[in-house]
């Protein structure tokens, strides 16, 4: 029978195929534990009583469900399941694992592409047997594309595209650096878990991949973007969109449509997941919603306002935005949802909110910084002695206005 690869090496060529090390320091089992970005479960490699020492037996430990995807895929050389199928099974999180034997780098790949679930039964047996060839690696072909390769291969899926799939996208290409996890991902699709939003999204990379005549991924979602195994706060392994796919999104202008609204729903999901704290799917998609001012928390904000800018009084409802007072990151989730944190302002004042260019006092009289004169203010539809409406101000709003002046100076 042939030698399985040693635990050593092993490691090493899942570590370079994107699975990221999350063995605890303090382990008590005696082996590794990776993960990738595209699996519910960690793989386990066997450790020896001592770490320098080589296992070259089965090393690897499966779940049961990522043992089970194995053999449906029989006929893949270079990989074999031991276990129940025919040996011993090894305890694993509770259940009973099976070990695994992976011959050489090139089942490796077959056995990433087969866990990952980006590649079909005779792909990979291909890739195992060495049909694959080499010469047309798909990444290699990726980073060759352009930015108009992408642009035309966005227009032809343009029409197949869903209205998910395009917030996923956009909300990805304006979140910072372009990189999210697919948790926070799936929140911009509106989707409670990263496994929907994942097959979603890998199916938008699959449409490209085609488009290009690419095969060979081990998941749909690297023609979108590529992961260097870095994770966030919570652990969650980051997604880097293509540069060449990003300029072709603003070459198209689709980045220029609501970019604000865009560029705070992919940066609330991305706060959100930082944050690590547990949440209720519905209270996260508010709080999401309520960071670029809109869903519930507008209609509330509005609502105090009867429906006014809290300035001006304009009643253009497409131009009044739900500012927030307090900032986000001082707040409480119970804060960014108060609709007394909120002020519905149009457009022009919003931004000179937000950015602390202009505040109320609790009577609401307007206060400028020294850089803005009386001019500009008459520019942007404002009157040195405007102040927000009497009949909308409120006692509660109060905390939050003084908030609002102690962040930007103005007491």
């Amino acid at each position: 029978m042939t030698a399985s690869l040693d635990n050593h090496t092993l490691r090493d060529a899942l570590l370079s195929r994107g699975f990221q090390d999350i063995t605890s320091e303090n382990r008590t089992t005696k082996s590794w534990r990776l993960q990738h970005p595209q699996m519910k479960h960690w793989v386990s490699i066997k450790l020896s009583k001592d770490v320098s020492q080589r296992m070259a037996t089965a090393p690897l430990v499966l779940h049961p469900h990522d043992a089970q995807l194995l053999l449906s895929a029989q006929g893949v050389r270079g990989i074999r399941v031991v276990g129940p199928f025919g040996g011993s099974s090894t305890k694993y999180a509770g259940v009973h694992g099976h070990a695994v034997a992976v011959e050489d780098l090139r089942s490796v790949d077959a056995l990433v592409l087969i866990l990952t679930g980006g590649a079909t039964e005779q792909s990979s047996m291909e890739l195992a047997s060495g049909v694959h060839d080499d010469a047309a690696d798909p990444f290699q072909q990726l980073a060759a594309r352009s930015a108009s390769d992408f642009v035309e291969a966005l227009q032809a899926s343009a029409d197949r595209m869903t209205a998910q799939q395009r917030a996923m996208l956009l909300g990805h290409a304006q979140a910072p650096g372009q990189r999210l996890s697919m948790e926070a991902i799936a929140l911009l699709g509106g989707y409670e878990s990263y496994a929907a939003a994942n097959s979603q999204y890998g199916r938008l990379g699959h449409a490209l991949s085609d488009h290009f005549g690419i095969d060979g991924l081990t998941n749909w979602t690297q023609a979108l973007a590529t992961g260097d195994g870095e994770a966030d706060a919570r652990g969650h392994f980051l997604w880097t969109m293509r540069t060449n796919l990003v300029t072709a999104l603003r070459e198209m202008g689709w980045l220029t449509r609501d970019e604000d609204t865009i560029t705070g729903t992919a940066q609330a999901a991305a706060d959100l997941d930082a944050e690590g704290v547990n949440r209720l799917p519905t209270t996260r998609q508010a709080l999401i919603e309520a960071r670029v001012g809109q869903g519930l928390f507008r209609e509330r904000v509005l609502g105090l306002w009867q429906s006014r800018c809290a300035v001006t009084g304009c009643a253009i409802q497409a131009t009044l935005i739900a500012s927030h007072a307090q900032a986000w990151s001082e707040s409480s989730d119970e804060a960014r949802l108060d609709p007394y944190n909120g002020l519905p302002l149009t457009a022009s004042i919003d931004k000179l909110f937000d950015r602390g260019l202009i505040s109320f006092d609790d009577k609401g009289r307007l206060l400028c910084k020294p850089g803005l004169t009386d001019a500009d203010l008459s520019h942007l539809g404002l009157r040195p002695d405007a102040r927000l409406r009497a009949e909308g101000l409120k006692a509660r709003h109060l905390p939050y206005l003084a908030a609002h002046r102690a962040r930007h100076g103005f007491e």
